[in-house]
């Protein structure tokens, strides 16, 4: 495979980076401005329905969801616990949600005030039979077999 080439990508891409076309968007991140976070949130998921988002405040607490599922405390996860640590983008391993007891994979983030202090945490969950939906419609194109495989060698 060529150097830089992409091996698997995700079909779509929804980005909430901090570049300059974004501040306001990452502004009302920071200061936790939630009926305009929930909006920004609704938005990115309707990008790409496959995916979840959340923002947590530092405690664990789920502050706004881009669903309408029951918020709840993550402070015990593995991916909360990275991002609140610095972890820049952190990826879970498979886990069950708390809410439904689905199989998901969390892209965590930290969210920062304007002093670079970790104030929260911006979650991307992949619900996994999303995933497998995909890797379903892929095999019937091209023959391959594909394998998950966590952190973990087991």
């Amino acid at each position: 495979m060529p150097k830089n080439q992409t091996f698997f990508q995700w079909p779509r891409t929804v980005s909430l980076s901090s570049r300059q076309k974004n501040r306001p968007l990452v502004s009302y991140v920071r200061n936790f401005d939630l009926e305009k976070v929930k909006n920004i949130l609704v938005d990115a998921a309707k990008v790409d329905p496959d995916l979840m988002f959340t923002l947590d405040n530092a405690q664990g607490d789920q502050l706004v969801r881009s669903n309408d599922e029951d918020l709840v405390n993550v402070a015990q996860r593995e991916f909360f616990k990275q991002a609140m640590n610095g972890n820049e983008a952190y990826v879970s391993d498979v886990i069950v949600t708390l809410t439904n007891n689905e199989l998901i994979v969390v892209i965590a983030t930290p969210v920062r005030d304007m002093n670079n202090n970790i104030i929260g945490v911006l979650q991307a969950n992949v619900y996994l039979d999303q995933l497998s939906d995909f890797v379903t419609e892929l095999q019937k194109t091209v023959q391959m077999y594909i394998f998950f495989q966590g952190k973990e060698l087991y």
